[in-house]
């Protein structure tokens, strides 16, 4: 074989093999939400107070609980960050303020989040 094709071959493997890499999720800290990530929720806090929370008790504790959404939303849009309050845009157009004191967010990568964006906006009787 030349070395000629040799470099070729190769050159096809490492294309290949970047191609393959999958993409990650990435945990994003409120301070780097930035415009233009595409993001998903990865949790939600809610908060309570016990319905026994009478002072005869004692001290009133607020109880927390982090879960997983039920539901997987597609990928979202950073429109702008003014921390704790993320302003975001569905594929559908429908924008909305996010509050990062009660969701963890995570940046998917940017050819994943437009894919998605893109089949979300234009898929049939969706």
């Amino acid at each position: 074989m030349s070395k000629k094709t040799k470099d070729k071959l190769e050159k096809k493997e490492k294309q290949e093999k970047r191609t393959r890499i999958r993409a990650v999720a990435r945990v994003l800290a409120p301070e780097d939400v930035a415009p233009g990530d595409y993001v998903c929720v990865l949790s939600e806090t809610y908060e309570w107070l016990p319905f026994f929370c009478a002072s005869e008790y004692g001290r009133v504790q607020v109880q927390r609980a982090t879960v997983i959404p039920n539901t997987t939303d597609p990928p979202t849009i950073v429109e702008a960050v003014c921390v704790p309050f993320v302003f975001v845009r569905e594929a559908k157009g429908k924008r909305r303020v996010i509050d990062l004191r009660r969701v963890r967010l995570a940046r998917v990568s940017e050819r994943f989040g437009a894919r998605v964006f893109d089949g979300m906006r234009t898929a049939p009787g969706a």
